[in-house]
């Protein structure tokens, strides 16, 4: 899920930092079958020109859907993007 896209890679920087703060305030009332023990994943993606700032690794839309819905509230215009991420059983 993207939460940001610019081309200020320290504003990219800043965002994700953020991101990881306030998920360390939201963990206790996220979904917990949404988001593992581990946390939830804030990555920083370049791919030129922009820094894009996304959060979470989901195996099928309908999850990243719910957590679209979890954190609307504070990323409102947070979308989802399809991408590679690895799956850890």
């Amino acid at each position: 899920m993207q939460v940001l896209s610019t081309k200020d890679q320290s504003a990219a920087e800043r965002a994700a930092a953020e991101a990881e703060q306030w998920w360390g305030k939201q963990a206790s009332s996220a979904p917990s079958d949404l988001f593992s023990g581990d946390g939830m994943p804030v990555h920083t993606v370049y791919r030129q020109p922009y820094y894009r700032v996304r959060v979470g690794n989901f195996t099928s839309r309908s999850e990243a859907e719910q957590a679209l819905q979890f954190l609307s509230p504070r990323y409102g215009d947070a979308f989802i993007v399809r991408d590679d991420v690895t799956v850890t059983q």
